[in-house]
């Protein structure tokens, strides 16, 4: 079955500052950027950005390897106007083509190699409480925040909500262009093993990383 979707360009560029770097190897796809539930998600397991996108069906699911989605933006970069791409999937050859039609050079042929799986997001994003109390947060991931928000708006501020001391912060974009671009982030752990998709202090072996 091939899928043709339009995502706006923002949206490609706020997934893979979220997404784990390529060069790091992982089976469950995480060095991608999803189309999955009709969002456009990216994760390294710290921090989570998703956002829905519209006019884009529930049961359309594919994957998107960062290094061809960041291609891709590279060759935008510096054309002012552009605001969507046209991504086209075959689920049976698994490959797929990122454009912006008739906009020269614009283009990214990609092809995925391993299975399509991609983690079950949603399960990590809280429900608001009261909490009230101090939360540390890496500043490497608030820059990340960061780096967000300016794809999402030229006055777009961001608005933590900490829902513990070790859970999980739901983040949401004020002014932001895209009312449904939200982040899930963790906050510093000095013990990683305790809690899923959490922010480490110092360097963590693949053989210890949160599943």
């Amino acid at each position: 079955m091939k899928h043709t979707i339009l995502v706006p360009l923002a949206l490609l560029r706020a997934a893979c500052i979220a997404a784990q770097d390529d060069n790091d190897w992982d089976t469950s796809n995480i060095n991608s950027v999803a189309i999955v539930k009709g969002h456009i998600v990216g994760t390294d397991r710290r921090i989570l950005f998703y956002s829905k996108l519209k006019n884009v069906a529930d049961d359309v699911f594919f994957i998107i390897p960062k290094a061809y989605a960041e291609s891709v933006i590279k060759k935008t970069e510096y054309s002012s106007g552009l605001k969507h791409c046209q991504i086209t999937y075959d689920t049976e050859s698994q490959t797929g083509l990122i454009e912006i039609p008739h906009h020269e050079n614009a283009y990214e042929a990609f092809k995925v190699f391993l299975k399509v799986l991609y983690p079950d997001w949603e399960k990590v994003i809280p429900e608001q409480t009261d909490f009230a109390g101090f939360v540390r947060f890496g500043s490497d991931y608030l820059s990340k925040v960061e780096e967000i928000c300016g794809q999402l708006g030229t006055i777009c501020m961001p608005q933590i909500f900490p829902t513990g001391i070790d859970k999980a912060a739901n983040i949401e974009f004020l002014f932001s262009d895209f009312e449904d671009a939200k982040v899930v982030l963790m906050p510093r752990s000095a013990d990683p093993d305790t809690q899923l998709y959490c922010v480490v202090v110092g360097d963590l072996d693949d053989e210890d990383a949160p599943q």
